[in-house]
């Protein structure tokens, strides 16, 4: 989505397009990874140091209310953001967090007519796979390697 577009539904819904929220939808916009909202209040702190982190979290609150921006849980203590950009899951690394966008959706039937079939109404789901990302499996392979050596001139 395009930043006009999203600047177009903030004034649609009757908020003020201010320099923090502009600031804010642009970082998340050009990001190409999931960003913590500590991340957000340090790339915005570099051009605004006025802003407070209260003011980035309260803006991300609000966005995600409006459904411009989408909340992430990666079950790591830390809440990411991303532009909503239609429904997607994802693959979690970890070592080091790093996320990577499933396009498709997994939800399969059998779980829609399980919910049926038991008089559940299905308001939302999340499916995030979690293992390990390439890098971080060669990092510990390289660390292995170091260990096994460091063993044998021993």
């Amino acid at each position: 989505m395009c930043l006009d577009s999203l600047i177009q539904q903030l004034t649609k819904e009757g908020f003020k397009v201010t320099p923090q929220r502009k600031l804010l939808l642009e970082i998340l916009q050009k990001s190409e990874g999931h960003l913590s909202a500590e991340d957000i209040f340090e790339e915005i702190r570099a051009s605004q140091p006025n802003v407070s982190f209260g003011t980035v979290y309260r803006n991300l609150g609000i966005l995600c209310g409006l459904g411009v921006v989408t909340q992430l849980d990666f079950k790591d203590g830390r809440s990411r953001f991303e532009i909503s950009s239609g429904h997607h899951h994802h693959l979690v690394c970890l070592d080091c967090g790093n996320a990577i966008d499933v396009p498709m959706c997994p939800f399969s039937k059998t779980i829609s007519d399980t919910a049926i079939a038991n008089n559940f109404f299905i308001k939302h789901h999340n499916f995030e796979v979690y293992g390990y990302c390439g890098e971080c499996r060669e990092k510990e392979e390289e660390t292995k390697e170091e260990a096994r050596g460091k063993h044998q001139e021993v």
